[in-house]
C-alpha cells in the first residue's frame, strides 16, 4: 500500500462497502489520539465523512494502561450503540 498513489484509497473503499448500509457504527479503542478520540475511530469516522454516508459513530476507549475490557464493558458499548444514548466518544474501565 505504501507505493501506491493513495494509500488510504482502499481503506477508503472497504469503510465503504461494509458499512454503507448501517446505521450506526461502534469503535473501540485502546488509545487515544491527539485530541479526544482513539485513533481508529478518527479513521473510520474520516472516511464515512468523506463518502458522504450518513451513519451514527461511537467511539469507545477502554483497556487503556492495559486493562481489561471486560464482558460489562462489551455489552454496555453495544447497549449504548443499539440505544444511541451518550456521547460520541465514551471512556470504559
Amino acid at each position: 500500500q505504501s507505493c501506491s498513489p493513495d494509500p488510504t484509497y482502499k481503506f477508503h473503499f472497504y469503510v465503504q462497502i461494509f458499512v454503507s448500509n448501517a446505521k450506526s457504527i461502534g469503535v473501540v479503542d485502546k488509545n487515544i489520539s491527539f485530541g479526544y478520540e482513539g485513533t481508529v475511530f478518527t479513521n473510520v469516522n474520516s472516511a464515512i465523512l468523506q463518502k458522504g454516508l450518513q451513519i451514527n459513530t461511537r467511539n469507545c476507549i477502554a483497556g487503556l494502561g492495559g486493562k481489561d475490557i471486560t464482558k460489562e464493558n462489551i455489552r454496555s458499548m453495544f447497549n449504548s450503540l443499539l440505544t444511541g444514548d451518550g456521547e460520541t466518544v465514551e471512556y470504559y474501565n
